[in-house]
């Protein structure tokens, strides 16, 4: 750009500009766009359809009161779910034997209400929106539990909010 100062006056300096421009950029554009594919700003970008952000509210709605437990929402403790897998954290929910661990709906529902693939699925979505969001999640559960709001779910305001 800055050479096109230094050319003929005879040349349409403008329309040579631009050629010049799109020659050179053409390669990086094609390799930007293939890029740009594979980019995700949020978790929460995959989710396009209206189906999809209703599964998600119902999911967290049916499930979330006994399964997001402030134990649970610790982000160290959400991070290992997502590193070790969802499916083994709902084969730890099913093989719970201990009499006073409190019950879990999603684990006695696994397999009959829900199946296995969509309660991956979401509850990884719904993990991995809270770990993104978390300094987010932590000051609304602060201003939530001090204001009228205190009804809403604290845990699932990303989705019902």
């Amino acid at each position: 750009m800055h050479s096109s100062a230094q050319w003929p006056a005879a040349l349409d300096i403008d329309a040579s500009l631009v050629r010049t421009l799109q020659l050179v950029i053409k390669p990086f554009l094609d390799l930007w766009i293939e890029h740009s594919r594979t980019l995700r700003l949020s978790s929460l970008e995959v989710i396009s359809r209206e189906e999809e952000w209703a599964a998600m509210r119902n999911f967290v709605r049916r499930y979330g009161g006994d399964l997001f437990t402030v134990r649970f929402l610790n982000p160290g403790n959400m991070r290992g779910v997502l590193h070790r897998g969802v499916g083994a954290y709902l084969d730890y929910l099913r093989e719970q034997d201990d009499p006073n661990a409190p019950a879990v709906r999603l684990a006695a529902e696994l397999g009959r209400e829900i199946s296995r693939e969509d309660a991956e699925h979401l509850l990884r979505m719904v993990l991995q929106a809270l770990v993104e969001n978390y300094e987010e999640f932590k000051d609304y559960a602060a201003t939530a539990a001090s204001s009228d709001t205190a009804k809403t779910c604290t845990c699932c305001w990303t989705f019902c909010g």
